[in-house]
């Protein structure tokens, strides 16, 4: 994730303005269709246990829901 994601950070950090540039771009619409397709979403199975994993800094929090 980090690395498609390198040239839209770089973008938002800069304070005043901004290029957004082919490499951006491709990293967008990356980051779209990963986001959207399998195995990120799934149906879940309600015969299965889920599992919820997190975690935690000074400065952000994460969780997940997992399942098999």
């Amino acid at each position: 994730f980090s690395m498609i994601a390198t040239p839209l950070h770089i973008v938002a950090a800069k304070i005043k303005s901004f290029d957004w540039g082919k490499e951006q771009d491709k990293s967008f619409e990356l980051l779209k269709y990963k986001i959207s397709h399998a195995p990120v979403l799934a149906l879940p199975n309600l015969q299965q246990p889920f599992e919820v994993e997190t975690d935690a800094s000074d400065y952000t929090m994460g969780s997940v829901l997992l399942q098999g």
